[in-house]
């Protein structure tokens, strides 16, 4: 845990000088950095609007630009249409794709918080807004940077599964389940009122404790490359292979039980710490 405070410490104050907004009205928000998209993660957030104005995160350099362009975030391609890269203040780079450039861009080098970038296209093709930590060669979820969602809702966690001998169950109260390591996977999501309506979106962090003991942490802070595989880096660092593994639900980690009886608590948290649970006291044979 003490890892993690050091790094929200480090990352605050690394930016806390500079005055950031949104790039896109929050409005049309559609997903938030760690959603599960087709077996991808999303490294950014995502807007689906049409025709809305698009500005920079903060005053910046224009360091690329590129119409029609095929961008590979780390290891994963896809064709995300037009592409700008701004260089800021701080060691890091806000990332735009997807959109449609400003024509004064291609005489323009120093950009201004006030100057339109571009515009949305479709809202069926969505507008997608990354922050690279050049520093630590990561990309960080933009959310801790960006002034807060007024958001006072707690996530949902609909289901808690427990897979043991590749068989996936739900926990319930006073469950019988086979002592040994299991893997937990969560069924959950954070809520967010948006145009009248609520939405669902990936929470911020999950915590699962076993008899009062932390077995497990991960926070959608950063994604990061280690030696040729991606991992989620908050708390702890977890490969990305395993948020894929089950793609609708989180990955909770793995726990080892011992025969008797063995609480667990599952607590997931929203980006403003707003949280919810869920506690099942289970039988382990």
């Amino acid at each position: 845990m003490k890892r993690v405070f050091l790094y929200y410490f480090i990352l605050l104050t690394t930016f806390s000088t500079y005055s950031y907004q949104w790039p896109s009205s929050k409005d049309f928000l559609s997903k938030l950095f760690g959603a599960n998209e087709n077996l991808r993660i999303v490294d950014g957030i995502k807007f689906s609007s049409d025709n809305q104005s698009i500005y920079p995160l903060t005053d910046g350099e224009v360091i690329f630009y590129q119409d029609s362009f095929e961008f590979g975030d780390l290891d994963y391609k896809g064709e995300e249409g037009n592409l700008l890269v701004l260089k800021h203040i701080g060691e890091f780079n806000s990332i735009y794709r997807n959109f449609i450039l400003s024509d004064n861009l291609n005489t323009q080098i120093n950009i201004n918080k006030t100057d339109i970038i571009g515009i949305s296209g479709n809202s069926w093709d969505e507008f997608i807004f990354s922050v690279y930590d050049n520093k630590n060669d990561s990309y960080i979820n933009p959310q801790q940077i960006l002034p807060f969602l007024e958001d006072g809702t707690t996530p949902v966690i609909n289901n808690v599964y427990i897979m043991n001998n590749d068989v996936l169950e739900p926990l319930y109260m006073n469950k019988r389940v086979l002592g040994g390591e299991s893997i937990l996977y969560i069924d959950s999501w954070d809520v967010i009122y948006i145009k009248g309506k609520y939405s669902r979106f990936v929470p911020f962090s999950v915590n699962v404790f076993v008899d009062g003991f932390e077995r497990y942490n991960i926070s959608f802070s950063s994604l990061k490359e280690i030696e040729d595989d991606i991992y989620l880096s908050g708390f702890s660092d977890v490969p990305l292979k395993n948020f894929l593994s089950i793609p609708s639900y989180l990955f909770g980690g793995k726990v080892f039980l011992t025969n008797g009886r063995s609480l667990i608590e599952v607590v997931v948290k929203d980006i403003n710490g707003n949280e919810t649970s869920k506690s099942f006291s289970l039988l382990v044979e």
